[in-house]
């Protein structure tokens, strides 16, 4: 049995989505170690480096030198990486994993119509059902949380905002997707590495062998495992579609939330989520070529 390379996308691309439903733990959990975003983030794009170019070596993939053309596309992707993992590490110590998931995945609005314009992608009539549902979703979360703490409106904001370098990256990575995804998750590390260096220059708080390490295992579960499975995806299934597929990242999130921090969704949150989930399924059930091929054998 042989699997399309439509479907070895969309497998990729959920794999990576239920991965990144830990990152809300992940994050707290690096921060009661009194690790700051600097540090942790700095360190695991570091250690991150040597794994994906290790990891391409072992599995024939080569890593080289960007053309000139490929270099702007790729500081972009650094750049979005940088923004992202600030808005992330924020947003998480700020409000509840539920509301920073459900906002981010806004990023599909932005997606549909940013590859429309630089990607030709047609805008058909179940994306347009799913834009719907998303800014219903948005509505539905972000209207109850306007009286409560000014902490917890400035995590929704933040979550809200990464939702912007998350659609420039699924533009952008359809750009480069003749390139190997290890090729691209190097490159994009690299300069988001750059990006981070003057502010761990400055606010280093690593101060144990402890944090050492576990900003190692953080790198290669994100660095080494999710985002070449990200970039792999991006090489066989539309960029619109990717982020609609990686609204399974919001039931991770919630599962993950609400098993280690007893974080239950008000009953909006839980409304607007699947407004935003319904608009992904929407997309989804009209992904064409999501099937098994059985291959003769002589």
């Amino acid at each position: 049995m042989d699997l399309s390379g439509n479907t070895k996308g969309i497998i990729a691309i959920i794999s990576m989505a239920v991965m990144c439903g830990f990152n809300g733990a992940i994050i707290r959990f690096m921060t009661g170690m009194g690790l700051n975003v600097y540090s942790l983030n700095f360190m695991e794009l570091v250690f991150g480096l040597p794994i994906t170019f290790i990891i391409a070596r072992r599995l024939g993939e080569r890593i080289t030198f960007p053309t000139k053309e490929e270099l702007p596309y790729l500081v972009t992707t650094g750049i979005c990486l940088f923004l992202l993992t600030m808005a992330f590490f924020f947003a998480f110590n700020f409000t509840s994993i539920a509301n920073v998931v459900f906002l981010h995945y806004t990023s599909p609005i932005f997606t549909l119509f940013g590859a429309s314009i630089f990607l030709n992608e047609r805008i058909d009539k179940w994306k347009v059902l799913a834009l719907c549902f998303c800014i219903l979703g948005l509505i539905m979360i972000l209207k109850p949380n306007l009286g409560i703490d000014n902490r917890m409106i400035v995590g929704d904001l933040l979550a809200f905002l990464s939702a912007f370098p998350a659609a420039a990256t699924t533009i952008i990575g359809r750009k480069l997707r003749h390139r190997s995804a290890y090729f691209t998750t190097f490159w994009r590390v690299f300069y988001a590495a750059l990006f981070y260096l003057p502010f761990f220059i400055f606010y280093n708080t690593i101060s144990s062998i402890e944090q050492i390490v576990f900003i190692f295992l953080v790198s290669v579960w994100y660095v080494g495992i999710a985002l070449p499975l990200y970039f792999y995806a991006l090489r066989h299934i539309q960029a619109s579609t990717t982020e609609m597929l990686l609204l399974m990242e919001i039931l991770s999130a919630i599962m993950v939330g609400l098993l280690l921090y007893r974080e239950i969704p008000s009953t909006s949150d839980i409304i607007g989520g699947l407004f935003i989930i319904t608009g992904g399924i929407a997309v989804m059930t009209k992904v064409e070529g999501v099937k098994f091929s059985v291959r003769k054998v002589d």
